[in-house]
């Protein structure tokens, strides 16, 4: 362009990614250089697109073998968990909502079988079906209804470079529409971060070299937890230069 020309410019998403904005000599969602007489430099910043986890058709129809097709209609299928009832978990990508999905088992009696979900009482596959949460590394997010069976759990793998001895596992509740502070699970029980901070090192547990640590077995309703509320949780530690990590968290919301 000529030396005290106008120019703008346009930026258009691939599928998949949306603009989130321009940076350098623009800024905000538009970029218009007027009366320009020296070099610009403008970057248009994208993200990718949240996409949520969503059940496929086997999700809750009764069969009498595991299922292995159409585990999801969105979303990549965690390894089944059970021997009937069936649960598997559709993976959100890019920071959306997992979905927890679920088949019965049919029964076989006098050699025929007999639809159904469930199966007689005291066999094993009537026992409720369990989903683990949270064994990906990063962050995770749940939709999960108030009765599901979950186990928490948390992938506690450090960094690159990094060789952290110490951990701090958190955790904060939204109920009711509010945000109550975050508080720390420690060997002493349940403590409120701000009363921690100051001698946080007598709070924290040794740094779990499995990866994989399992909180607790329970349901959201026996957290008190109803539809519209969210359990926050996660790990923490301190890097070699001391900066705190708190890359792995699980988010659970219940519908």
């Amino acid at each position: 362009m000529s030396s005290g020309g106008n120019s703008s410019c346009t930026a258009t998403a691939n599928s998949g990614y949306r603009f989130t904005g321009f940076s350098g000599d623009c800024s905000g969602t538009t970029c218009t250089l007027r009366n320009v007489t020296s070099a610009k430099s403008v970057t248009a910043n994208f993200a990718a697109i949240a996409i949520d986890g969503a059940c496929g058709s086997a999700h809750g129809k009764p069969v009498a073998k595991a299922p292995s097709a159409n585990l999801c209609q969105q979303g990549a299928a965690s390894p089944l968990q059970g021997d009937g009832p069936w649960a598997w978990i559709c993976q959100g990508q890019n920071n959306g909502l997992s979905a927890l999905c679920q088949a019965g088992k049919t029964c076989e009696f006098a050699g025929s079988l007999l639809p159904g979900a469930g199966c007689p009482a005291g066999s094993t596959s009537s026992t409720p079906p369990l989903w683990s949460l949270g064994d990906r590394p990063g962050k995770n997010r749940y939709l999960v209804a108030a009765d599901a069976n979950i186990e928490l759990t948390i992938r506690s793998t450090p960094r690159p470079g990094d060789a952290p001895t110490r951990q701090w596992l958190y955790y904060r509740l939204r109920q009711g529409g509010v945000t109550q502070p975050y508080h720390l699970l420690t060997p002493q029980g349940s403590v409120p971060l701000d009363a921690a901070q100051a001698a946080l090192e007598n709070y924290g547990y040794p740094f779990s070299p499995q990866g994989l640590t399992t909180l607790l077995r329970t349901t959201p309703q026996s957290l008190g937890l109803q539809a519209g509320d969210e359990l926050l949780y996660g790990h923490a530690y301190f890097a070699a230069d001391g900066t705190l990590i708190t890359d792995n968290s699980v988010s659970i919301e219940v519908r």
